[in-house]
């Protein structure tokens, strides 16, 4: 005997084969999902620290719709995580070549500048270190001299400089050029002690 099943039943019996079906689709998502926001954050944190340095609007761009995407698995929209995530991951992929492209291009100018400073900054120091040597000498400083701040600012000058060649040697262009910068600072401030000008 066949028995039919109409009515509120039968819809009632419908509304539950949905949502089971809908519960396994959220379910079977999940995992897929997940690993496409994992494989995000793992490129992201690849292409650190040198994407936050050399490309930051790069990354804070993929940071924020990284975000996004979490707020929404989060939310259980495990389908609107896998149809972002492709896109985004080959963004996020493409950090690294992107950041290390542009450190290519930072190195390379900052190699063109080092040679004009190790041709002149010895040269100051050398000629800063002539004149204390000559004042040190001397009965009476000319007015406005202050012999003991130059020698000093001479002395970090040079400490610093004896770092910036140490990273060279080193291949850190960058810490080189910065430290060397500081360098010509402090024998800037020596020049102004001694109220020496220095060469252009």
């Amino acid at each position: 005997m066949n028995i039919s099943v109409t009515g509120p039943v039968a819809r009632l019996a419908g509304l539950a084969l949905a949502c089971g079906l809908l519960f396994t689709a959220c379910a079977s998502n999940h995992d897929p999902a997940a690993a496409q926001i994992s494989a995000i954050e793992g490129a992201v944190q690849s292409a650190q620290p040198d994407a936050g340095r050399y490309v930051p609007d790069k990354l804070a761009n993929v940071q924020s719709r990284l975000a996004t995407l979490k707020a929404d698995f989060e939310r259980k929209d495990f389908a609107a995580v896998l149809a972002g995530a492709p896109a985004l991951l080959t963004d996020a992929q493409e950090l690294f070549g992107a950041a290390a492209l542009k450190k290519s291009q930072v190195v390379d100018e900052l190699r063109k500048q080092w040679p004009a400073i190790a041709d002149t900054l010895p040269q100051w120091l050398e000629g800063l270190q002539k004149r204390v040597d000559a004042l040190g000498r001397s009965r009476k400083l000319p007015p406005g001299v202050d012999l003991a701040a130059a020698r000093v600012s001479l002395d970090e000058a040079r400490a610093l400089w004896g770092k910036a060649n140490a990273a060279f040697s080193a291949g850190n262009l960058e810490e080189a050029i910065a430290t060397a910068q500081q360098a010509r600072e402090k024998a800037t401030a020596a020049a102004a002690a001694l109220r020496m000008p220095l060469p252009a």
